[in-house]
């Protein structure tokens, strides 16, 4: 019997997938527990179209952020900071930091683990930021100022 998994299930599936199951297991595990339904063709059509969908969707994001990086190449943000009088910043700049100041400044959205920030920035002057999107790597300037 051919089913269509709606939940993740340990050791048999992930959510979606379609699976060939032995027909008592289907009736007294999958059905009862709701986790799966049975594969009729026209909703093996839908499952087959979401995923095309969901794959369509996935490649526009991909170009969007390598997009984003082409133009982030070029990008400069500031960040105003309290600092001392030789340009030690009393607390430290983090990836949040810089990810709500790009937003800010330039309405670019990246993910804090797209940042590859060895330490925190600790002081005052422009600092080069490394990103990672889909394996490519680039480079964008923060300049930290005085409050």
């Amino acid at each position: 019997m051919q089913v269509i998994l709606l939940k993740d299930v340990p050791k048999f599936g992930k959510k979606n997938e379609l699976k060939n199951v032995p027909d008592g297991y289907a009736r007294n595990m999958l059905f009862p527990k709701k986790l799966a339904i049975l594969a009729t063709p026209d909703l093996i059509k839908k499952l087959e179209n979401e995923k095309k969908a969901i794959q369509i969707t996935k490649e526009l994001e991909k170009n969007l952020a390598l997009k984003h990086l082409e133009i982030l190449q070029k990008t400069t943000v500031t960040i105003k900071a309290k600092a001392n009088d030789i340009g030690h910043l009393f607390s430290s700049i983090h990836e949040e930091d810089i990810i709500d100041a790009l937003f800010k400044e330039h309405h670019i959205s990246l993910g804090k683990d797209m940042i590859i920030l060895e330490k925190p920035i600790k002081e005052v002057g422009l600092h080069q930021i490394p990103v990672e999107l889909y394996g490519k790597k680039s480079e964008f300037n923060v300049l930290v100022d005085r409050l």
